[in-house]
C-alpha cells in the first residue's frame, strides 16, 4: 500500500489487479467498500474469482501471469492516445521518456496474446 487508508475512500473509478484485499488486506478493503457504497465503480483483473470480484463492476477473468502484460498495454495505449499529464509525470518520476518509449512495443495486440 502506497497511500494512506484515507485515500481509499476517495476515488471514483478503482482498479484492483494482483490483490486479494478482502482476504489480505481487511482493513483497507472496509476503505474500498465505502468509496464503492458511495458509487465509485471498480474493475478487478484477477485469474481466480476472487470475493472482491463479486463487487466489482468489471471482472477481467485474465490468466496466471499475464497481469504485466495487461498492465503494459493499458500503458501503451495511455501514451499513444495522449491521456498523460506530462506535467505531473515529470514532477514525480525520472527518465519517463525511456518509459514511454518502451511501451511502444507493447500495444493491446500483443498483450491479448499472453
Amino acid at each position: 500500500m502506497s497511500n494512506p487508508l484515507e485515500d481509499m475512500e476517495k476515488p471514483d473509478v478503482i482498479f484492483c489487479i494482483g490483490t486479494n484485499m478482502t482476504e489480505c488486506h481487511p482493513v483497507a478493503a472496509t476503505r474500498l467498500k465505502r468509496a464503492l457504497a458511495r458509487g465509485a465503480k471498480m474493475i478487478v483483473a484477477d485469474p481466480r474469482r476472487i470475493g472482491l470480484a463479486d463487487l466489482a463492476d468489471i471482472y477481467l477473468p485474465i490468466r496466471v501471469g499475464s497481469d504485466v502484460p495487461l498492465l503494459l498495454g493499458m500503458a501503451h495505449v495511455i501514451a499513444r492516445d495522449g491521456l498523460t499529464d506530462p506535467a505531473f509525470i515529470a514532477e514525480r518520476t525520472a527518465d519517463s521518456e525511456a518509459f514511454l518509449e518502451h511501451i511502444k512495443e507493447f500495444t493491446p495486440e500483443w498483450a491479448e496474446t499472453i
